[in-house]
């Protein structure tokens, strides 16, 4: 399990990225921090998907895959959530509500309102932060 486990979620940040992996970089390996770095990427018009490649490349993580056609295709969250418990960062119960968490974020995403309440949004957002405090202690 890592020390440190980031979720930065971004919209059109293709100049700032590399400067905050950077900083993150350094920052953990000044304290020996081991860490990840996960980036969202919300649909960004700009060129956010090939820093994240740049920056994926450069410390060897696989974020694609090729399907049977031979295209190469970015990870699915459901994918990356399989691919972290598999690699014990969190468990097959952290795993099952992160997806629980997907969902609700997908609903909001395609503008499904009627489909969740504020109460599940509230829960949601306690939920990650008590995740976030739980895998970094």
């Amino acid at each position: 399990m890592k020390d440190v486990s980031l979720v930065v979620p971004l919209f059109n940040e293709e100049e700032s990225l590399p400067e905050l992996c950077t900083w993150i970089d350094r920052v953990c390996q000044e304290n020996n921090l081991s860490y990840e770095v996960l980036l969202l990427d919300d649909g960004s018009t700009d060129n956010s998907w090939a820093v994240i490649e740049e920056i994926a490349q450069k410390n060897s993580v696989d974020i694609t895959f090729t399907n049977g056609s031979g295209d190469v295709k970015p990870k699915k969250a459901d994918t990356i959530n399989a691919d972290l418990v598999k690699a014990n960062v969190y468990n097959i119960l952290d795993q099952k509500q992160i997806t629980a968490w997907l969902d609700l974020r997908n609903k909001a995403a395609h503008g499904q309102y009627e489909k969740y309440d504020l109460s599940q949004v509230q829960l949601m957002y306690q939920g990650v932060l008590n995740f976030i405090i739980r895998l970094n202690n």
